[in-house]
């Protein structure tokens, strides 16, 4: 049963994000804090299309449950991917967003910094 206390995390880059996303799924309540844009983190913040992932589309998801995960909403975007294909990171980005954003019900991201505790 999860707990009754929200599970503060902070850095809402890729790794925090998908923490966020995996509690929440679970139904535990979370606070994501972020200073800059949330689910992008360093990584994937990136707009130059030439910055491709290094790990094909096949191998990228946010849930090992469901490895096809991100190949299923990039190709309903990009019907000519393939799951070995390489593509930009601002790709991974999106869908990171997108999935954080299907689980908003159960997190609230604020836009700040954690300076204190």
């Amino acid at each position: 049963m999860p707990s009754r206390r929200r599970i503060i995390i902070v850095g809402g880059g890729c790794s925090g994000t998908l923490l966020a996303i995996h509690l929440a799924a679970r139904g535990q309540p979370v606070v994501l804090i972020e200073r800059g844009r949330p689910a992008r983190g360093v990584a994937y913040s990136t707009s130059e299309r030439r910055h491709l992932l290094n790990v094909p589309v096949g191998r990228m998801s946010a849930f090992s449950d469901d490895p096809d995960h991100f190949f299923r909403w990039l190709r309903s975007r990009a019907p000519e991917v393939e799951r070995s294909s390489f593509v930009p990171r601002a790709d991974f980005g999106a869908y990171l967003e997108d999935t954080l954003a299907a689980h908003r019900d159960r997190i609230d991201v604020i836009l700040g910094e954690a300076v204190d505790i």
